[in-house]
Formats: C-alpha cells, sequence, structure tokens
C-alpha cells in the first residue's frame, strides 16, 4: 500500500496524511502565524473591503441624501473627487521628487516611499464615490496621520520582517 515515493524512499498513504496534517497544524511563529491565520485575516478584511464598505457608503449617501438632497449630495461626490485627484497629484510630485532626492543621495527612500504608497492609496479612495472613503483618503493626504501611520506598522511589524526606518 505505497502511495508515492519521496527522494528514493517509500512512504506509505497513512505517513503522507499524518505530515500533511502536521503542516496544516503548525504551531504559530513568529513570522506572523500559519498560513490558516492569514487566510482568515485576509478573507475578514476583503469582507469588510467588499461588503460592509460599500453598505455603510450606501447609508451614509441615502442619510445625506434626505438631509440637503440628491443635487447637493451629487455634487459634493463630485467635488471631492475632482479637489481629492488635485491633493493627489500636488503631494504624488513632491513625494517622487523626495525619492530622488534621497537616491541622488545615496540613501535607501524608505519613508518617502511609504508616504507615496500612502498618497496613491488616499488617490483611489478619493476617486472612490463615497463619504467614508473620502474622509479616509483625505485623512491619508495629511503628512502627519502618513507619518503616524508608518511609524504605527513598522513598530508593528519590526519583530515579523526586516524593517529599514
Amino acid at each position: 500500500m505505497f502511495c508515492c515515493q519521496l527522494v528514493g524512499e517509500r512512504v506509505n498513504r497513512r505517513e503522507v496524511s499524518r505530515l500533511h496534517a502536521a503542516s496544516l497544524r503548525r504551531p504559530v511563529d513568529q513570522a506572523g502565524g500559519t498560513g490558516i491565520l492569514v487566510t482568515m485575516r485576509v478573507r475578514t478584511i476583503l469582507l469588510i473591503a467588499f461588503l460592509v464598505v460599500p453598505v455603510v457608503e450606501i447609508a451614509l449617501f441615502f442619510w445625506v441624501g434626505q438631509m440637503i438632497g440628491f443635487w447637493p449630495t451629487l455634487a459634493i461626490v463630485v467635488a471631492t473627487a475632482f479637489l481629492g485627484s488635485t491633493l493627489v497629484a500636488h503631494q504624488g510630485r513632491e513625494t517622487w521628487l523626495r525619492v530622488r532626492l534621497d537616491m541622488a543621495e545615496g540613501t535607501v527612500p524608505t519613508r518617502s516611499l511609504a508616504h507615496a504608497a500612502m498618497i496613491l492609496v488616499a488617490g483611489a479612495l478619493l476617486l472612490t464615490p463615497g463619504f467614508l472613503t473620502d474622509v479616509v483618503g483625505f485623512a491619508l493626504l495629511v503628512p502627519r496621520v502618513r507619518e503616524a501611520l508608518r511609524t504605527w506598522v513598522v513598530r508593528r511589524y519590526r519583530d515579523r520582517w526586516i524593517v529599514v526606518p
């Protein structure tokens, strides 16, 4: 009853099942846990991103529309998208200049690249119609908020990854 051969040794079916089960039950390590836990985190994030956020956005549209009317609500959504894209373009150019200056000085532009990534996310959030996404997007355009978020991520993942401050 041998099912496969690994590096010249024959392994029976029970041994393969036992090894597979053991690999799925490996203990949580310092690098962030097992693949099962990571999958659960990703599923939770995707559930929030694709189910909860749109429902909240629709509720906010409905509430604001009732408070101030349909056309003013639509005008606010269009204005925030336009203002957000303008601010993102301006800050993106400044950040790109900082990245180039850091590289010209011979330093690794980790801080500038982190800010650039957050500005990119802010742009995507500001172009997405909605009030909640606009609040988060505009918050990411504030340099102190970006630096606080970057500092928090560095502290949180310093033990798990190689982090260059």
